[in-house]
């Protein structure tokens, strides 16, 4: 079972990762101006992976898929603006474009920190709606995955927990609006027997912090 927390006051702190993940969930609602037509069904997915080079900046390696679109997809690119707002073309990614589309591209510094810090997006352009169809702010994705069992816990546990152990898996996606965390958590052998997990018998500390 899963749940999505939405963490408002996340700490705005960039990766130093050698690799970075990126991901955008394209919808019209996000077009900045509002596109025109039947555009009710129009989605898309962007997902890529940023690795850094020794002069600051990075090579994207992305993938592009869409749907419900007005008509076929003339370009779609990367801006730089934050949320909102139109945007200078900053990497150009394909034209035309046909769902399912991956390339290659190489950014600079000013354009890696411009990602990491929510002010760039993505969009799709259509004859319809040249400005572009749809769009997503660009973020920054970071996946972990410990392992729970009983001789990690403080204080010690009492009875049988030697067999106890668990699996918390969480994805958390950064952008301008804040930090959304989704996550998953399987256990099993507690000494209350097995349960339903919930989003609130599960918490995540924040630096250290132990409950």
């Amino acid at each position: 079972m899963g749940s999505c927390w939405s963490v408002a006051g996340a700490a705005a702190a960039r990766s130093t990762a050698s690799s970075i993940q990126l991901r955008a969930a394209l919808s019209a609602a996000e077009e900045v101006p509002a596109p025109t037509g039947d555009v009710s069904n129009a989605r898309g997915l962007f997902s890529a992976t940023a690795t850094r080079s020794e002069t600051g900046g990075a090579t994207i390696a992305w993938t592009l898929t869409f749907s419900g679109l007005s008509g076929p997809a003339a370009a779609a690119h990367i801006h730089t603006a934050a949320r909102g707002v139109a945007g200078p073309v900053t990497v150009p990614l394909c034209g035309p474009c046909e769902s399912g589309a991956s390339g290659n591209a190489t950014i600079d510094a000013t354009v890696l920190n411009a990602i990491q810090s929510g002010g760039t997006y993505v969009n799709v352009h259509t004859a319809t709606n040249r400005a572009g169809e749809i769009r997503a702010q660009l973020g920054t994705v970071a996946t972990i995955r410990p392992i729970l069992n009983a001789w990690q816990e403080v204080p010690k546990p009492k009875g049988n927990v030697r067999r106890a152990t668990g699996v918390f898996t969480a994805t958390a996606t950064k952008s301008d609006t804040g930090t959304v965390l989704t996550w998953r958590l399987n256990f099993s052998r507690l000494t209350g027997g097995r349960s339903r997990p919930t989003s609130t018998s599960a918490l995540v500390a924040e630096r250290g912090a132990s409950r």
